[in-house]
Formats: C-alpha cells, sequence, structure tokens
C-alpha cells in the first residue's frame, strides 16, 4: 500500500453515532497520515472505543464514511489491525502459533505461518520464546507477542487501546520507547486511545481530545517536531499537558 506523505492514511468524515436515544458521536472528523501517532483522549464515556469500532470496521456508524486511502471501508473489518488493553494470548498454544494466528487466517499452512512469523521474533525481543507458553512470559513479554502478532495482520495501520495501562512504570516507558522504535522502521500508522496525558505526549503527532457533552472532538493538540525528549523537559510540555488536561475535564 502507497501513498503521498500529505495524503491521509485513513480518514473519517461526519462520523456519527446513537445507541437508542444517546448520542455518541456527533460530526466527527478525523484524518491519520501515514507513519503518524494519533492519540485520542477524552473521560469515560467520551465515545473512544466507539469510535475506535467504527473506524476498524466493528461497528457502522448511523451516518459518515471511512475512508483507508480511496476506499470506503465504512463497516469492513480486516483493514486494520485492532489491540487491546489485554493481551488475549492464547493459553493452550505456543507463543509462535499465537502470533502467526493472522497468518494461518490469511491462508498459510501452519509451517508456512510459523517460518515467517519465526524472523521477526528477534526484533520483537522475543528471541526464545518461540516454543514456550503464554504463561511462561513476563508482562512485557505478553505485550511484545500480542505486538508482533497485531503486525503480522497489518504492517500499515494499527489500532492500540490502551495497551500498555497494565504494565509497571518501568515496563511502560520501556514499551513506549521500543514501540516507538518500531513505528519508525515499519512507519507503521497508529491510532492510540490512553487516558496517561504523559503517553499521549511522549508517543503522539497529534492528539485529539473527545468531549462528552459535544460529542465530538473538543481539543486538538500538536505535538511539535523535533526532539522529543527536549520538548519532554520544556516549559511547552507542561503549558501542553495543562491545556490537554483542561479540555478532557471541561
Amino acid at each position: 500500500m502507497t501513498t503521498s506523505p500529505n495524503k491521509p492514511l485513513l480518514k473519517g468524515e461526519g462520523i456519527c453515532r446513537r445507541f437508542g436515544e444517546k448520542v455518541v458521536l456527533d460530526e466527527v472528523n478525523l484524518s491519520v497520515n501515514r507513519g503518524k501517532v494519533v492519540s485520542l483522549l477524552g473521560q469515560s464515556g467520551s465515545g473512544k472505543t466507539t469510535l475506535f469500532n467504527i473506524l476498524a470496521g466493528l461497528d457502522v456508524p448511523d451516518a459518515g464514511t471511512v475512508h483507508l486511502l480511496d476506499e470506503d471501508v465504512t463497516g469492513e473489518p480486516g483493514h486494520v489491525a485492532y489491540m487491546l488493553q489485554k493481551d488475549l494470548l492464547l493459553r493452550h498454544l505456543k507463543i509462535i502459533d499465537n502470533v502467526s494466528l493472522p497468518l494461518r487466517l490469511s491462508g498459510k499452512s501452519k509451517d508456512e505461518a510459523r517460518a515467517a512469523a519465526d524472523g521477526y521474533f528477534k526484533e520483537f525481543g522475543l528471541e526464545g520464546t518461540q516454543y514456550s507458553y503464554p504463561g511462561a512470559l513476563s508482562g512485557g513479554m505478553a505485550q511484545r507477542a500480542a505486538f508482533l502478532r497485531t503486525f503480522l495482520f497489518s504492517k500499515d495501520l494499527v489500532l492500540l487501546d490502551e495497551p500498555f495501562s497494565r504494565l509497571d512504570a518501568i515496563t511502560k516507558a520501556s514499551m513506549q520507547d521500543w514501540y516507538l522504535a518500531i513505528k519508525d522502521k515499519y512507519a507503521l500508522t497508529t491510532i492510540l486511545i490512553t487516558h496517561d496525558i504523559d503517553e499521549a505526549l511522549r508517543m503522539s503527532d497529534v492528539i485529539h481530545v473527545l468531549s462528552p457533552k459535544k460529542k465530538s472532538i473538543a481539543y486538538t493538540y500538536e505535538v511539535p517536531e523535533g526532539d522529543r525528549k527536549e520538548f519532554e523537559l520544556s516549559r511547552d510540555y507542561l503549558d501542553a499537558k495543562k491545556a490537554i488536561q483542561e479540555a478532557i475535564m471541561a
């Protein structure tokens, strides 16, 4: 899949969703450029997961469209990889069979899928775990395995729903750095749900705050380009964090 740098890889336009009389999303517009990380923040009930499900094709909006490049994929699952908070590894399968499931589902034999997946184990920090079972892995290692499975489903666009929230602070920071390195190497495009403002500022290029009152995006912050570590130590970082927090609480 190829696209110009200025053309969004994924675009949602005029997305509306209600459940009975309750309006959850109203005229949401969102675009994500290739290789970027876009984060969604907001209070519980602001529609983050509903929007995620619509972008992934797991739910159909009452109005609006989702386009992957020039293709209308509204309500069509399978065009993006979706990873939840839990690793959801199947406990009765070895790690190599867990991560190669997307390849099996695409029609590859067990041996073909294993061979293709095995080439990524070292790069994903999983070397030596191929024939272990999930119960033998640490939390961070299990998340790496889940990331690899997600990556093998789609090397273009991934949706991550609080993937680091179950990790301790040290493992969490390490996993964030690791994911950004993988993202840069493979030009992965990422949409991230998080409740952690620091995580969003650390990982994102663009941050959107969804409002349960507005039923749409109430605030957008574009993280400055340049040295991210330097930004984290700057006054601009503190100002951005305050503005995002105020937008969430408004």
